[in-house]
């Protein structure tokens, strides 16, 4: 899918159907970050955020005609989908009415809600650019800004050993 302007909300993927139309799709997960559990107004803004975005993306998608889309909820247990259901009531129809929204609980696998809140601590990394000693020396001792002992000596004896050579002829 291609969007114009490129910058804001996407449609996850497409699906077309047998009689040829194309129905866009988009995920998420409702839970709450954090040790909150998901509430009614926490699944409300989260159902207004993601149609809003919804109706954005078939507005800016220029290469397929996304009329009718799917939004794919992932919910942890019973008590997220009722939250849901709840929370759908309260969003206006102008965000929901070219929307299906597919709600699936999935009770037996925790790392589809926790892999984003507990990633591992990634081991600190040198900055970019930044130079060890040997290699610090190696630029300055090629700098052909600054004047230099060794440069002007290698010079220097590149040109007596010619002149030299040029005499005995």
């Amino acid at each position: 899918l291609r969007y114009f302007p490129a910058a804001g909300p996407i449609t996850d993927y497409a699906i077309a159907l047998r009689g040829g139309d194309v129905l866009g799709v988009s995920v998420t997960r409702a839970f709450s970050f954090g040790e909150a559990a998901l509430s009614v107004p926490h699944a409300a803004a989260l159902l207004s955020k993601k149609l809003a975005g919804i109706l954005h993306s078939s507005r800016t998608c220029f290469n397929q005609n996304l009329s009718k889309q799917i939004l794919h909820v992932w919910c942890d247990g019973a008590a997220d989908v009722a939250l849901l259901r709840l929370a759908f009531g309260l969003v206006g129809p102008e965000l929901s009415a070219s929307t299906l929204v597919l709600v699936t609980r999935c009770e037996n696998l925790p790392e589809l809600f926790t892999e984003k809140g507990k990633a591992p601590r990634k081991r600190a990394r040198p900055l970019k650019g930044l130079k060890d000693e040997a290699h610090l020396a190696a630029l300055a001792e090629s700098c052909p800004l600054r004047p230099q002992q060794r440069r002007t000596t290698a010079v220097d004896t590149a040109l007596r050993a010619g002149s030299r050579l040029r005499g005995k002829n």
